[in-house]
């Protein structure tokens, strides 16, 4: 026996990507060797020690926690040379400095890779580690380095000796064996394994070359996990160690026994404490909350609320939880009082469904009057977190997380708060793309593949391709931040956990992140929060500031809510409207015109993926029925169908399932935990309670199936609730404020094209111009002006563009010029304004007040080529098209062939203004919008009939999307192929359009025929010609 502990897994791809193997396949490997340890060892980081826990549980084996770090001398130098060095915790203390010191190589160590230097490595106590010298990459030719080590960590200091059959390495093990022998250091043998068996080297080959990372020197190693008898085989083939040499490395590997158990990992409940006495502080909260909201509650119902907090409050002093509540209320209420934050008033997931969220302020719903049914025990209940030793979750939903992350470092220190992560595993389509680009593919031969790969599994010359490359499936690529989780403990993350560097890959944002990612995190106890900023809440906040009006409370917009706001579903006016605003959604809302609170709920629910086969008949408001009346009343939220997961619950409670064991019936389902035995004693009571309520097993089965099914893709209520809120918040400040709601989503969405369209075909309906960019008028940001019902468009919305020097031009708009090229002077001297920026404002008019853009854009171009020019060629001067005449009076000096000391300035400005172009044509200025804002803002009744080509596709009758030119609309239409022919038309084109018909919509039915579809309509181009040079 020996231990295998350098080696690799796929964990530590983020930082050196060299790996296909999972650490199951390592524990499968151990036990079949009949090895008892395995090892957490990875380039740069420690690894995932949850799974390697996991996984070494499963096969009774032994982990140790370790790295093969990089060492470089002084970890504060731009050094991008380093050398490795194998380091393995014995003890618990071993792997808290551990974590300690490579937290310190990911921060103050980085330098292209996490480094620790000597004043880390030699903090670490020589009781608590083994360390070698790692491979031919390794510290083994730092001699003063290795004895200082030797004298440091003594018997727990090895020099590492391989048997891979290559020079180098030789060399390596040549010097060792020296050195061995002079100073008295144990040897000890290594893998370096980077997979299990010798087949297994192509996959890493492929992944290497696909991800350009191919060392040359590997390709004659075996980075495999041999059996003993191998080892000494190629050890003798090597012809450097004898082989009581080769078995006294072997043995040494026994030192590992020495170690003890790691058991600071565990998966014990992990909750900040905040105070001595929890649940009386808790208590005293709510009581004075509850006295203040009561006054907004008729008195007749008091007792309702009283006794909902009394049973929510008894549920969460039984589980011990008062500590999580105290948490949240005090992020959430310093986040807003101390640092200016804003929670949305809705929330979401479960939490809504207690009332007491509510008077802590984490959220604005009431539960206890909501228009749908809340249960609290799908939030909490005393059952599921005691026997599930679970932790519950509340989401803080914010317009900016900024404040209450900053509030929770407060609270419980910045040092025990750390951002988690996320492994970014292969999925299939991104494992076949890798494989095909490792096997030497080029991309257009595999592109459309990978997008449809199902199609190809059975393909003879694709279906082995695919079937090899799901070896890279679940293999992890890299790491990230988490979207919105937070880690929340009460001791130092650097030390008990690691920290690890990650950069966005969008906004290149470093992030200091802990090595524990969501799915760890609930399976090991550790509390986290979720911080999420809400677009829509940024845009609902900023939009009521703009209009100056106060937010309104959940219980204010019940009331505010009328027809006009649910018009703006009815008429597809849902550009940035929560769960309403893609092209999908849109569709089916503009047909369903929810006309409450509760239909929208019921809305949000339904189109969720797996509602598929629910969905139309719903939209289509068609009846349904489960044919018991008695059950059809109980689910009349969500028009007979069980569409929420509380609709299950009712159901179950309805056949004598208690309320505190329904929704853990619910997740038994969905995960598919319940044994075959169990689900069908389930089965077997429901039906006995069915046939109580019913009397006979008629349409049992049928609820029962849907049961099955609706588990596994239901939103619970209180989720779509605060989805439905957030919806109709927006819907409702577009509708009465949308001047103001759609200046402020124009400027959240200046960076998204798509949006920008959607929203600015929106604006006729409200009667509101959108004004181009205009010198002395327009700032960075999209601005309002109430006087006219317009938004002045904002530069930086502009690609190329920014708000600096959007506000560097605005600057200028009270001086007078007397020409184009004096302002262009102005811009040079006194804004950071590029040519490229320059040219992009010229294209669009911006300068219309000094003349025509073809005509400003080459007076530019003059202004370009002879601005600061001091001399001429009298013989080229023909050539750059300028006279004698007009050069002469502008020459400090004049030679026979040169004119020099040009008052280039003067010149400029005089000639520019004889500078003229041809007329801009729309065609030009369509061009223009097109190519630098993404859509067309021209609208001039002038233009009636006329319309530019957006987008065509002519795969069956041509169907295009137009702009219309007189009022700003965009509209679908077809034209028949005939006609088509006739006059191809092309993306840009404008054309005037002097016959229109509107047909029923057609569809191919099972036989693959076209038949109508009764009820449609879509319009038809019957007659139309190209308009040029208008």
């Amino acid at each position: 026996m020996y231990k295998n502990y350098h080696k690799h897994d796929h964990y530590g791809n983020p930082w050196m990507v060299d790996c296909v193997v999972k650490p199951e396949e390592y524990c499968k490997r151990a036990v079949e060797l009949g090895h008892d340890s395995v090892f957490t060892v990875n380039h740069g980081v420690t690894g995932n020690i949850f799974e390697w826990i996991e996984m070494s549980k499963k096969y009774n084996l032994k982990m140790h926690y370790g790295t093969e770090a990089y060492f470089v001398k002084d970890r504060f130098a731009k050094d991008r040379s380093n050398k490795h060095i194998i380091i393995i915790a014995k003890n618990n203390d071993g792997v808290m400095q551990l974590n300690d010191i490579m937290s310190e190589a990911h921060s103050t160590g980085f330098y292209y890779r996490p480094r620790i230097d000597q004043e880390l490595l030699f903090s670490l106590n020589p009781n608590d580690f083994v360390i070698t010298t790692a491979c031919i990459a390794g510290i083994w030719n730092d001699p003063e380095l290795v004895l200082a080590l030797h004298r440091k960590f003594g018997n727990n200091f090895f020099l590492e000796l391989q048997n891979h059959n290559i020079t180098d390495q030789k060399d390596v093990n040549r010097e060792l064996l020296k050195l061995s022998r002079e100073a008295k250091i144990p040897i000890i043998h290594a893998n370096d394994s980077h997979y299990i068996y010798p087949k297994d080297a192509k996959y890493r080959d492929i992944l290497q070359t696909a991800k350009d990372m191919k060392f040359d020197y590997e390709e004659k190693m075996s980075l495999d996990y041999p059996d003993e008898d191998t080892i000494f085989a190629r050890y003798e083939k090597q012809g450097i160690l004898t082989p009581q040499q080769v078995r006294e490395a072997l043995d040494n590997t026994m030192i590992f026994d020495e170690c003890e158990p790691i058991t600071i990992i565990n998966d014990d409940i992990k909750l900040p404490s905040v105070s001595d006495k929890p649940n009386e502080d808790l208590r005293e909260i709510i009581k004075n909350q509850w006295l203040i909201e009561r006054n907004n509650i008729p008195k007749e119902k008091w007792k309702t609320y009283t006794d909902a907090i009394s049973y929510e409050l008894d549920i969460v002093e039984k589980t011990n939880m008062a500590n999580y509540f105290l948490i949240d209320y005090k992020v959430t209420k310093d986040g807003q009082e101390k640092y200016d934050g804003r929670l949305t008033n809705t929330g979401r997931g479960s939490a809504p469904s207690f009332y007491i969220t509510k008077l802590l302020g984490l959220t604005d719903i009431d539960r206890v009057s909501a228009p749908i049914t809340l249960f609290p025990t799908r939030f909490m209940s005393i059952e599921r977190i005691l026997g599930t030793r679970s932790l519950p979750d509340i989401d803080l939903n914010t317009t900016d997380r900024r404040p209450f992350i900053k509030a929770t470092e407060d609270l419980l220190g910045e040092e025990n708060c750390a951002w988690m992560i996320a492994w970014k595993p292969f999925q299939d389509a991104s494992a076949f793309r890798t494989y095909c680009k490792g096997i030497g593919l080029e991309l257009s031969e595999y592109d459309d593949v990978a997008k449809n790969l199902e199609l190809y599994e059975n393909d003879e010359k694709w279906k082995d391709i695919i079937s090899e490359s799901k070896h890279f499936v679940g293999v992890i690529e890299s790491v990230s931040q988490s979207p919105c989780s937070m880690l929340l403990y009460d001791k130092p993350v650097s030390r008990e956990i690691g920290l690890i560097r990650t950069v966005d890959r969008k906004t290149k944002e470093v992030k200091m992140c802990c090595l524990l990612d969501g799915n760890n995190c609930d399976k090991y106890k550790y509390l986290k929060n979720d911080y999420l900023t809400v677009t829509v809440w940024a845009i609902i906040r900023d939009v009521c500031k703009l209009a100056n009006i106060p937010i309104p409370t959940i219980r204010e917009m019940d009331n505010l809510l009328d027809d006009k706001a649910f018009d703006m579903y009815k008429n597809g006016l849902t550009s940035t409207i929560n769960q309403a605003d893609s092209d999908f959604a849109t569709g089916l809302v503009t047909k369903y015109c929810p006309k409450s609170v509760s239909e929208m709920s019921a809305f949000v629910a339904i189109i969720r993926p797996g509602c598929a086969s629910l969905l139309q008949d719903f939209i289509d408001r068609k009846p349904y029925t489960t044919g018991v009346e008695e059950l059809d009343d109980i689910l009349i939220e969500g028009n007979h169908r069980m569409i929420y997961q509380e609709l299950i619950m009712k159901y179950l409670i309805w056949l004598g399932i208690p309320e505190t064991g329904s929704y853990d019936i619910i997740k038994k389902i969905a995960k598919k935990k319940f044994k075959e035995a169990e689900l069908a004693e389930l089965k077997s009571k429901l039906l006995v309670g069915w046939k109580e309520r019913v009397g006979t097993e008629e349409g049992f089965i049928e609820t029962w199936t849907v049961v099955e099914q609706a588990a596994k893709y239901s939103f619970n209520a209180s989720h779509s609730l605060s989805y439905a809120y957030d919806s109709l918040y927006g819907a409702y400040l577009k509708s009465h404020y949308p001047l103001e709601y759609y200046t402020v989503a124009l400027n959240y969405y200046d960076d998204d094209s798509v949006r920008t369209l959607k929203l600015t075909s929106e604006l006729p309906f409200f009667d509101i111009k959108l004004k181009p960019i205009k010198f002395r008028y327009s700032k960075g940001d999209y601005t309002p002006s109430r006087d006219e019902n317009s938004i002045y468009k904002g530069i930086q919305s502009i690609k190329y563009m920014n708000s600096k020097i959007a506000d560097e031009i605005y600057a200028l708009k009270d001086n007078t010029y007397n020409s184009f090229v004096d302002l262009l002077y102005d811009i040079s001297a006194k804004t950071s304004t590029n040519a490229r920026q320059l040219k992009i404002l010229i294209d669009l008019d911006f300068f219309s007040e000094f003349g025509d853009a073809n005509t400003l854009m080459a007076q530019y171009n003059f202004y370009n080529t002879f601005n600061g020019r001091k001399q001429f060629n009298k013989n080229k001067l023909s050539e750059l098209g300028i006279s004698i005449e007009s050069i002469k009076p502008f020459a400090g000096k004049e030679a026979p062939k040169m004119f020099t000391d040009i008052d280039s300035c003067s010149f400029v400005k005089m000639a520019a203004r004889e500078i003229t172009a041809p007329k801009r044509t729309l065609s030009e200025q369509i061009e223009a919008q097109t190519e630098h804002l993404g859509y067309i803002t021209i609208a001039d009744p002038k233009y009636s009939r006329m319309a530019a080509v957006l987008d065509i596709d002519t795969k069956y009758s041509p169907k295009l999307k137009m702009y219309s030119l007189k009022n700003g609309t965009t509209l679908d239409c077809k034209i028949d192929k005939k006609t088509f022919n006739k006059e191809k038309l092309s993306k840009g084109d404008i054309v005037r359009i002097s016959g229109t018909k509107n047909k029923p919509k057609v569809r191919k039915n099972a036989d693959g025929e076209w038949e109508t579809i009764q009820g449609t309509s879509e319009l038809w181009i019957t007659a139309y010609h190209k308009v040029e040079n208008l």
